[in-house]
């Protein structure tokens, strides 16, 4: 696909696929059938006491903020005021790059949040923060493995501790080339949806509101009720879930790229539609592929 001509140049244009579309019942995903449900709130009291286990996939680092400017000579003479130090700052992230989000678990367990690290200050004074850490591993049956651990941050000794683990196994619903990208699973309330990294993301239900966390990948929980339906539409840079691949020691990690440059952005849509004489609504899964063509210009 490269330009064509001596002089002419090349201009990239998306057109759009036909929709595939792909009906699922929702029966199957119910968790019965996986370990434990997908946690809905955090725990709300923190521990006494540092426990005596660590968080070990998780690290706290100082955050580097630039040098204030020296004060000027003239003002040297003046007496200094007892002025209050600044919170140390710290960054929570990951050791190693992998699939994970982490993210303050909100009190209504709704709204929009990004995963990819959180910022704390310590101060010596405040009670601990709540953190939710989520990792995505896959099973050998092609499922995949939701591990939410609950943490808790200790602004005293700057320092992170273990709370609660819970584990759901959600079921793969599309594929693409034969690899799962899209999985879910059902509790007697809500909807979870696990899916690649978004660029964009929409949600709409009837009933309450959906919980959607950004980050090594994209997470909607979406509440369900008799006879409601919801919708999702998601703009994702490709139909599969990867693992970041560690930088090398000295060399800056990989630019991310916004879309796979082989498949293009794809659109994905969502429906949950229940009717009357169903016990258990359906999911209706369409995605629709950007192609690129190569059109010359002069």
């Amino acid at each position: 696909m490269n330009a064509t001509g001596g002089s002419r140049s090349s201009r990239w244009r998306l057109g759009w696929r036909q929709p595939s579309q792909r009906s699922i019942s929702s029966d199957g995903l119910s968790s019965r059938r996986s370990r434990v449900e997908v946690p809905r709130t955090a725990s709300t009291s923190s521990p006494a006491s540092a426990p005596k286990n660590r968080v070990l996939d998780l690290k706290v680092e100082p955050v580097v903020e630039k040098p204030l400017p020296k004060p000027s000579k003239k003002r040297l003479h003046k007496k200094k005021g007892a002025r209050a130090k600044p919170p140390h700052l710290v960054e929570i992230k990951p050791v190693a790059p992998g699939l994970g989000v982490l993210y303050v678990p909100p009190d209504d367990n709704v709204g929009e949040f990004e995963g990819d690290k959180q910022r704390m200050a310590c101060d010596g004074r405040s009670d601990p923060t709540p953190l939710r850490w989520e990792k995505l591993s896959f099973l050998p049956d092609g499922s995949a493995q939701l591990r939410i651990d609950d943490l808790w941050f200790d602004p005293r000794s700057c320092s992170l501790w273990p709370g609660s683990t819970s584990v759901a196994v959600l079921k793969p619903i599309a594929f693409d080339q034969g690899k799962p990208w899209l999985f879910a699973v059902r509790d007697a309330g809500a909807l979870t949806f696990v899916m690649p990294p978004s660029n964009e993301m929409t949600t709409e239900t009837m009933i309450g509101a959906p919980l959607t966390i950004r980050g090594g990948f994209t997470r909607v929980t979406m509440p369900m009720g008799r006879w409601g339906s919801g919708s999702m539409l998601a703009a994702l840079p490709a139909l599969k879930i990867d693992v970041p691949a560690p930088a090398k020691r000295g060399e800056k990690p990989p630019r991310t790229v916004e879309n796979d440059p082989d498949q293009g952005p794809v659109e994905l849509t969502v429906e949950l539609v229940q009717t009357m004489a169903e016990r258990y609504p359906t999911l209706l899964v369409r995605t629709r592929e950007a192609v690129a063509t190569n059109d010359s210009v002069d």
